[in-house]
């Protein structure tokens, strides 16, 4: 919810005025958060993700 509020913040607009600012605020930002949700995902949850992508795609005909 945060990283939501300051991307719609008027300070984020007024560095995105500045061609160098403009956008590297909001990476760093999205990096930052995606990254703290990675690790919050289990490996548990991880395994059955790779096991239903393999399924989906057939990489595994004799699975399920």
């Amino acid at each position: 919810m945060i990283t939501f509020t300051y991307l719609v913040a008027a300070i984020d607009s007024i560095l995105d005025l500045i061609p160098a600012l403009a956008f590297s605020d909001d990476l760093g930002l999205l990096i930052t958060v995606l990254s703290k949700i990675a690790i919050q995902i289990k490996n548990e949850y991880r395994q059955q993700a790779r096991q239903d992508v393999d399924r989906v795609f057939d990489k595994n005909p004799n699975f399920g």
